[in-house]
């Protein structure tokens, strides 16, 4: 009967296959396309009733991969990673591991660790984010932060031990709140929903900005100067409630501090005899130095002045300078540390106990009910031999999602006619294709009208390889 219903098949479609017609002239294809209705098996939609199928495996491309981070734990002890790049942290308890066969891990393990935040690292990832659900309904997964955690013990897998967990609080750009936590299962191909997941502030960030904004006025300390007796000295009352550095100063003789002679007070004798009616003074920013301005009727006299100090007392000063200058460079490097946490470190954290090593991803659901199937071919623009049935193409809608079609999965694509949308195809030795989204919404309605029915996407090749991650993320930006 098996072998009759798949013949049947074959003929449903070719009889449905004959009454439609290309969108496109498909006359400079370089590579004709075999249509894969008839692989929809039972297989490829055999649904656990817990699992939302993916129907394959994860589909990595050579050569670009997402840093993996790798971190030694003394598994009797346990340890608190902190991630500072994104904020992620990683909690493992003591005695947390068992080998292969039960026993406890004792000694040094390796954590590895993989996270996922934008498209460029869910592209390079691999990770299968188009899903089947257990009541038949198809949809995508849109992820607000996936991650990859495995152990080993010198070279060999480990295992959570039962009745312990790892805590895993992973950085996350989004506080959505209809996220549920998701496990993917590699042997089924088939991702878990493990339960509702909520967002939380990132308090380390929170903490990094106030930190920020408390100390940012904080000033460098102003060296004292020493008394020089071939300068002018002044004498006058100023009020130490407007600077509060000098009341510490003790024995403070103010002098001429500059090398012009037109404001040195020795060169202009005048100065000290005429009536002055006013004298202002201010600091430079960052000195030790003074502007004073003279006024009477008639005159007025500008030059720059400084504190000085002799003896002890510029001793005292001197020592105090030396212990205030090291605390304001720490000071200044640890602002310097927390811009940096502020700038890198995502906003949210979304926090769950996983009670094995393995791909985790933070997701919601999107039905694709209202998308238009077609039946898509793709012209990449090149001739390289055999490109289709290696290429991959990756559809991105808006900015969070990613769906990659291998092409045995053409067939399948669905587009959503209300969401920006750009492609890039992945073709081998890591070359390139694309389309960007002005060029995607121009043909929107040709799509519209190619619902059900063969569509070929002509995009532009790129004669250029995709040499790393940062690279892939530069071509995704740029479609945009």
């Amino acid at each position: 009967m098996k072998f009759q219903y798949l013949i049947l098949s074959l003929l449903v479609f070719l009889i449905f296959a004959c009454n439609n017609t290309n969108s496109t002239d498909e006359s400079t294809m370089n590579d004709s396309i075999e249509d894969e209705t008839t692989n929809l098996s039972q297989n490829e939609i055999n649904i656990s009733p817990d699992g939302y199928a993916t129907g394959r495996d994860i589909l990595r491309i050579e050569n670009v991969s997402v840093p993996k981070q790798s971190f030694k734990v003394d598994a009797a002890k346990g340890k608190t990673i902190e991630i500072k790049e994104t904020g992620t942290s990683i909690v493992i308890p003591e005695n947390a591991f068992v080998d292969a066969t039960g026993n406890p891990v004792n000694g040094e393990v390796k954590i590895e660790f993989e996270e996922y935040h934008d498209v460029g690292d869910i592209i390079a990832s691999g990770i299968p984010m188009q899903m089947t659900a257990p009541d038949g309904s198809t949809g995508y997964m849109q992820s607000a932060g996936m991650f990859d955690i495995q152990g080993s013990a010198g070279g060999k897998a480990i295992f959570i031990a039962e009745g312990k967990s790892v805590e895993v609080n992973l950085a996350s750009k989004y506080n959505d709140t209809e996220y549920d936590f998701w496990s993917f299962d590699k042997k089924n191909k088939q991702w878990l929903n493990k339960g509702v997941s909520k967002a939380k502030d990132n308090v380390n960030k929170i903490k990094a900005k106030k930190y920020i904004a408390k100390n940012k006025s904080v000033k460098s300390p102003v060296k004292p100067y020493q008394f020089d007796k071939n300068k002018a000295v002044m004498e006058f009352d100023i009020n130490l409630e407007n600077f509060p550095e000098l009341k510490e100063m003790n024995g403070v003789v103010w002098q001429y501090a500059g090398n012009d002679s037109k404001k040195d007070p020795l060169q202009n004798k005048w100065v000290f005899s005429n009536q002055w009616d006013s004298a202002e003074i201010e600091p430079f920013e960052d000195s030790n130095l003074f502007r004073l301005k003279l006024k009477s009727k008639n005159k007025e006299f500008i030059t720059t002045v400084c504190p000085s100090q002799s003896g002890a007392e510029f001793q005292a000063s001197m020592a105090e300078y030396s212990r205030k200058q090291k605390e304001y460079e720490s000071n200044k490097v640890t602002i310097a540390e927390m811009k940096e946490l502020a700038k890198n470190q995502a906003d949210f954290i979304r926090s769950y106990s996983v009670e094995g090593f393995g791909i985790y991803n933070y997701d919601v659901m999107m039905k694709d009910e209202d998308n238009i199937p077609i039946l898509a071919d793709f012209d990449f623009g090149t001739m390289i031999p055999g490109i289709k049935k290696i290429a991959k193409v990756y559809m991105i809608t808006g900015d969070r999602n990613v769906v990659v079609y291998p092409y045995s999965d053409w067939h399948k694509i669905r587009i959503n006619p209300n969401t920006s949308t750009k492609m890039v195809a992945i073709l081998p030795g890591n070359k390139y294709a694309t389309i960007n989204e002005k060029q995607f919404a121009t043909l929107m309605d040709d799509i519209k009208a190619s619902e059900n029915r063969k569509y070929i996407f002509k995009m532009n090749f790129k004669d250029e390889v995709i040499a790393s991650l940062d690279h892939l993320k530069k071509i995704i930006k740029s479609l945009s």
